[in-house]
């Protein structure tokens, strides 16, 4: 779409011959463009619908997977009706650079979710955990640490969309008592998972870890 790669514009993954004529079909049958929309949203290979459609089947209710499905087309109707409209105002001028625009958009997307799945692994690897490294070190955040030597406290905040503060410097060897206040808990951080020390810490208002051994992660 960006045409970078002129390439690229070679590689297309067609839809099988079978819906493309079951769709025409249906379209030489009617004229309707509502009924044309119904069978392009119902056939198209679209990843957020899919999704929707699993989500739905994983109800295991008719009636709560129609639900989801309902409120899904309700709440992108607007959009769709409102882009067809923008649209249909612009001259055909423009729309080589709508579709430049496009592209940018997609890939803008993709690096998002690539983002996104790097980080469920744990693996460390994405964007987020990098800059929280590198600013770790450039002013790392250090334990409270008794002179005894005995337990080093840390506290972070459970905020709606980050940690803080998201990394620690801890001595190896001295017991850590993990102090979490969740102060903000939603569906996306009620659940802190550490592949490197096992943990999975289903979050309550109020949450603490004690006897924990920091060592060296590779």
């Amino acid at each position: 779409m960006l045409e970078v790669f002129p390439a690229l514009s070679h590689f297309q993954i067609k839809t099988p011959g079978c819906v493309m004529r079951f769709v025409g079909k249906e379209y030489r049958k009617h004229s309707n463009p509502f009924v044309i929309g119904l069978l392009n949203g119902l056939m198209i290979i679209c990843g957020p619908l899919q999704a929707m459609y699993v989500m739905a089947a994983g109800t295991g209710s008719w009636t709560g997977g129609a639900a989801i499905l309902f409120f899904f087309g309700i709440g992108t109707l607007p959009l769709l009706l409102g882009f067809g409209f923008l649209t249909s105002l612009l001259s055909a001028n423009l729309t080589p650079k709508l579709l430049k625009a496009s592209g940018v958009i997609v890939m803008i997307l993709g690096a998002i979710m690539l983002n996104r799945g790097l980080a469920v692994t744990g693996t460390g690897v994405d964007f987020n955990t990098l800059v929280a490294r590198v600013s770790q070190k450039l002013s790392p955040t250090v334990a409270e640490t008794p002179s005894c030597d005995t337990e080093q406290t840390i506290h972070m905040d459970v905020l709606k969309s980050s940690f803080s503060p998201n990394q620690f410097t801890l001595r190896e060897g001295v017991p850590v008592k993990w102090v979490i206040n969740g102060k903000e808990l939603n569906e996306c951080n009620k659940t802190i998972v550490i592949p490197q020390y096992k943990l999975k810490i289903e979050l309550k208002e109020e949450h603490k870890l004690s006897n924990l051994h920091p060592r060296k992660v590779a």
